[in-house]
């Protein structure tokens, strides 16, 4: 197996980027979750990267991590997700 399709399956089957529906829609489950409860900037690349592998997402959380770890990073997840017009966001 290429090392792409090993990142792939390895790191973004279960993700919001799967190309299995079913998977889609678990992984948005997830994320939903995530914006139940506030979502502190230093917490959330970690809990974010297990289901959403987007750079731009990940980056935005890793400059607030740095500049502001408390922060509540919900709504730069909400617009994200709205952004890559995921269902239910």
């Amino acid at each position: 197996m290429d090392p792409v399709s090993k990142y792939v399956k390895e790191n973004l089957e279960e993700s919001i980027f799967s190309s299995n529906p079913t998977k889609q829609r678990s992984a948005a489950g997830h994320l939903k979750r995530l914006l139940r409860e506030p979502l502190r900037a230093k917490d959330a690349h970690d809990k974010i990267k297990k289901h959403a592998d987007d750079h731009k997402l990940l980056g935005d959380i890793r400059h607030f991590s740095t500049q502001a770890p408390e922060a509540d990073v919900r709504p730069v997840l909400k617009k994200r997700m709205k952004e890559l017009k995921v269902a239910g966001f």
